[in-house]
């Protein structure tokens, strides 16, 4: 998905829209950038693996040590500390910012609509000023069904985006998700 892009990035929203949040292709974005600059990685659905961008930065540079402390890494885990996290995290400009699973905290039944609404538009804006000075990447999964008074908050942030992703499996309805128990005769 991300590999489409050329480095440097341009200071834009880059969104990709796939069934896994396109979470391992970002980790090794991650890796790659990492190698010669500053990332910010604001982890919104707790997916962040890092060993994996450790394991792929040894296969990148001879000192994967140097690389990794380029990484700046925060996790949330409510749609509260995503709006917490972008406002209270400074970003040099030029700076790439990260946001992996950025609407899994937003689609969590416990936070109703309205607020849900309220606390995505903040942390949008706040998305737009940063990619005014900055390159910002979000992977987002398909809306749950269980959250499916939610689908507006992924039309808003395919709208804000400058660049979008859709990976072909979204695209696709999904197969059988278990087979048959007993054979039919």
């Amino acid at each position: 998905m991300f590999s489409q892009l050329s480095l440097p990035l341009s200071n834009k929203i880059f969104t990709a829209i796939d069934r896994h949040a396109a979470t391992c292709q970002l980790l090794m974005l991650t890796a790659v950038i990492c190698c010669t600059q500053r990332v910010t990685l604001l982890d919104c659905g707790n997916r962040s693996d890092m060993y994996a961008v450790a394991r792929h930065l040894r296969l990148l540079t001879h000192d994967p040590v140097t690389a990794l402390k380029r990484i700046r890494v925060s996790r949330a885990f409510t749609c509260y500390q995503v709006v917490a996290m972008l406002t209270e995290t400074t970003i040099a400009p030029g700076e790439p910012v990260i946001l992996p699973d950025f609407l899994s905290t937003f689609f969590d039944d416990e936070v109703k609509i309205p607020d849900a609404s309220r606390l995505f538009q903040k942390s949008l804006m706040k998305l737009k000023s940063i990619s005014e000075t900055s390159p910002v990447l979000v992977t987002a999964r398909p809306v749950p069904s269980q959250a499916s008074g939610k689908a507006f908050l992924l039309n808003r942030l395919i709208q804000a985006s400058h660049v979008v992703f859709e990976s072909r499996a979204v695209l696709e309805p999904p197969g059988d998700l278990q087979m048959p128990l007993f054979a039919e005769s």
